[in-house]
């Protein structure tokens, strides 16, 4: 489960990222790129 998992670790983040085609920087997408970005951190850190 090495790869696989880092696999999708590395794929996950992106996922989540809204693509909007305005720039919409209100806080709700600003803490969930926060939020995304931690867990990211966390996860590589295992």
């Amino acid at each position: 489960l090495g790869l696989p998992a880092a696999v999708l670790i590395i794929l996950f983040p992106p996922l989540l990222i809204p693509t909007s085609k305005y720039l919409i920087n209100n806080r709700l997408i600003t803490t969930q790129q926060w939020l995304i970005k931690l867990t990211s951190k966390q996860m590589m850190a295992m």
